[in-house]
């Protein structure tokens, strides 16, 4: 899984294991956590990128749904790379 952010607009590029569920995102700068957000299965009608806009300069985010057990929740940390 890799991320991109162009100004505050974040692309997130994963692999799509299994149906597409809503994403739990939290956004994090310096290890804490500084936004939340929540974002519709929606998003990944297009294959497996996604884009959503970020209030804030977070340094890496975490996807997830507490709701679909997940084996390996370590892969779910990205770093957010900005250009």
């Amino acid at each position: 899984m890799s991320a991109v952010a162009v100004r505050n607009e974040v692309t997130v590029v994963a692999e799509i294991k299994g149906k597409p569920v809503p994403l739990y995102i939290s956004v994090f700068k310096e290890g804490k956590i500084i936004e939340s957000l929540v974002k519709s299965p929606e998003l990944w009608q297009s294959g497996n990128r996604i884009s959503f806009k970020l209030k804030s300069e977070g340094d890496s985010l975490k996807i997830s749904n507490s709701r679909v057990p997940d084996v390996n929740e370590s892969d779910n940390v990205i770093r957010i790379l900005r250009k």
